[in-house]
């Protein structure tokens, strides 16, 4: 349960957060000290265990939170979102860097979200993962023109490969710490892999 962090003013849950988001984004679930990040935090690790019952509680409530942040700003932005696949996947994406600029180290605690096997969460993680697999789809192949794919182009196939290929754009390598000029120049690349991919894959008259 989280009711005590929830009560909490809402920039004191920030620097928890962030404290969070950088700890486990750095060593992974199992290696992560919570003595680690009430430090980076700045409360004492009885606080912490105040606010989330476990490790396992704060690692799970964080993954949760983000999906929660990212939902909060895109519904914010509903009637600007345009219904071309490719403009609406640009327009989502650049929403998304804003929340992380809010919070430093969500990138990090996002992939190696992605790459954790701790039997300890893994299956939460995978019904979490799930979950936002549906909402993506519901948020790009649903609610987009797909008529403008040529045949035989599956959009949903399309959208997996341009979540493989955000790997690569905004790789936990290159952006472990946070770097805004990068993660902007990482959004200009990526900008580019759509337009490529919006050239090759529609129909001639929507081009």
């Amino acid at each position: 349960m989280t009711e005590h962090f929830e009560k909490l003013e809402r920039e004191k849950q920030k620097r928890i957060l962030n404290a969070g988001y950088l700890v486990f984004g750095r060593h992974g679930y199992r290696k992560a000290s919570t003595a680690d990040i009430a430090k980076s935090a700045g409360i004492s690790k009885a606080m912490l265990f105040y606010y989330f019952t476990s490790k396992k509680d704060m690692y799970l409530y964080l993954l949760q939170e983000a999906s929660n942040m990212l939902l909060d700003a895109i519904g914010t932005h509903p009637e600007s979102i345009s219904t071309d696949f490719f403009q609406r996947l640009l327009e989502l994406s650049r929403i998304k860097i804003e929340v992380l600029k809010k919070y430093p180290f969500l990138i990090s605690f996002l992939y190696s979200a992605f790459g954790e096997t701790d039997p300890e969460i893994y299956d939460e993680l995978n019904i979490q993962f799930a979950a936002g697999d549906v909402i993506r789809n519901e948020l790009m192949v649903l609610s987009t023109d797909t008529e403008k794919f040529k045949e035989g182009i599956q959009p949903e196939l399309v959208l997996e490969m341009i979540m493989n290929c955000a790997l690569g754009a905004f790789s936990i390598r290159a952006i472990t710490d946070y770097e805004p000029e990068m993660i902007d120049q990482r959004m200009d690349r990526f900008k580019g892999y759509l337009a490529l991919l919006k050239k090759n894959f529609y129909k001639e008259e929507y081009l």
